[in-house]
């Protein structure tokens, strides 16, 4: 049985018979009243008896509607509740052995928005769904579901083509000896971390030093300037860690300090109402003589099957053509978690690749939070696309976007 997500602002549920009309409820009323139907649910192990307080769910979030004068709960977010709980309806009604009723829970479902493929898939093959995997019409619906995953929606994009853009600037780093970076360098002892290796080894050490230095805290934007010393001040003395573009603004600047060319990466979905982004880095090798992806949260880089590293723009080609991707052994999420392929790079990652940003100058203190310092952006989207963000530049042409530096 499929395990259900609380929505954090409206765990719910109430312990009321069937909702036959629409009913008026304050927030307060609606939130406990799916907290406790939520619990009854969970409480049961028996298939048939889940099914109560399932229906009693799905028709409290169709009927529930709220004054105008109260905090209301948006209808997306009400259908989005639902297609969780209609998901386990159908999971309950396969295993009891009512096979049309669950198909038709399993297509009101996906048709609220329910879009868990990989949950679909373990079902269907081996867990709840088994009895109904054959017919035609769950093989349409998983097929439905599998069309909405993000990889599916990065292969359909538009392409990318030339342009004959000479209004946009070319990037700007900051060099090694000027400003700040020289104290980055020195205070982090970057000589020592980055070791007496090739390029390569220099890179991935540190990029394994700035994830294992400073925690990531994706709800955390930190009160401090946004520059790597302070950040990591703010880190030691509130024991909070800071979100993804802060923790790449440090290692954009322990590169620079280094001598690496780098530049923060803003990686962005398709859907303007998704606001789940992630912003990692690119830093430039002059063996390879192209950019390589770098991810600080993760302490991850991904490589092809002969473990050449690869750059984000090749890491977003292999996703829509199918070839082959391998993320490193070491990727983790605060030393805690391993990250797995499947979901980082063919979900998470092909969601967030589909518009890509990036500072036009690269320095110390790029986005000073404090000192008026703003910084201007350049972004890279497919070709038809109508962008929601609004950076002073925007191109379709990747070979402007990922020049070399001068």
């Amino acid at each position: 049985m499929t395990t259900k997500r609380f929505f954090a602002m409206l765990v719910a549920a109430f312990a009321m018979a069937m909702v036959a009309d629409a009913k008026v409820f304050t927030f307060e009323e609606f939130r406990d009243s799916v907290i406790l139907l939520k619990t009854q649910r969970e409480s049961i192990k028996d298939f048939g008896a889940c099914i109560v307080p399932l229906e009693k769910l799905v028709a409290l979030y169709e009927a529930a509607e709220f004054p105008q004068d109260e905090h209301r709960i948006d209808k997306a977010v009400l259908n989005q509740m639902a297609s969780f709980d209609y998901y386990d309806l159908a999971c309950c009604y396969a295993r009891i052995g009512k096979k049309k009723t669950a198909i038709a829970m399993l297509r009101k479902s996906v048709d609220l928005g329910w879009d868990n493929y990989g949950n679909l898939m373990w079902d269907i093959n081996d867990n709840d769904l088994v009895t109904i995997a054959k017919d035609k019409q769950v093989k349409a619906i998983i097929e439905e579901v599998k069309m909405r995953q993000p990889i599916y929606k990065l292969k359909q994009s538009g392409p990318y083509c030339k342009e004959n853009v000479d209004t946009i600037p070319a990037f700007r780093y900051q060099s090694m000896n000027e400003g700040n970076l020289k104290q980055v360098r020195e205070y982090f002892r970057l000589d020592s971390v980055a070791g007496n290796g090739d390029e390569l080894s220099r890179i991935k050490n540190i990029l394994t030093y700035c994830h294992n230095t400073i925690r990531h805290d994706g709800s955390n934007y930190a009160f401090a300037e946004n520059d790597a010393i302070d950040l990591y001040h703010y880190y030691k003395v509130t024991g909070r860690g800071i979100n993804c573009r802060q923790l790449a603004t440090v290692l954009m600047e322990m590169y620079l300090s280094m001598g690496f060319k780098a530049r923060i990466v803003s990686c962005m979905p398709m859907d303007s109402n998704d606001y789940d982004s992630h912003v990692i880095n690119c830093v430039w090798s002059e063996t390879m003589h192209k950019w390589l992806y770098v991810d600080p949260t993760m302490n991850a880089w991904v490589t092809d099957e002969n473990d050449v590293m690869l750059s984000i723009a090749e890491v977003r080609e292999r996703l829509v053509d199918g070839r082959p991707l391998v993320l490193n052994d070491e990727a983790n999420h605060n030393n805690e978690n391993k990250q797995d392929k499947g979901y980082y790079l063919e979900t998470y990652m092909a969601k967030n690749l589909y518009i890509i940003a990036c500072p036009m100058e690269c320095k110390f203190n790029t986005e000073s939070r404090y000192r008026n310092s703003l910084a201007e952006f350049i972004q890279l989207v497919p070709s038809g696309f109508n962008y929601y963000t609004h950076p002073r530049y925007t191109t379709s042409d990747p070979d402007i976007f990922w020049q070399d530096p001068e």
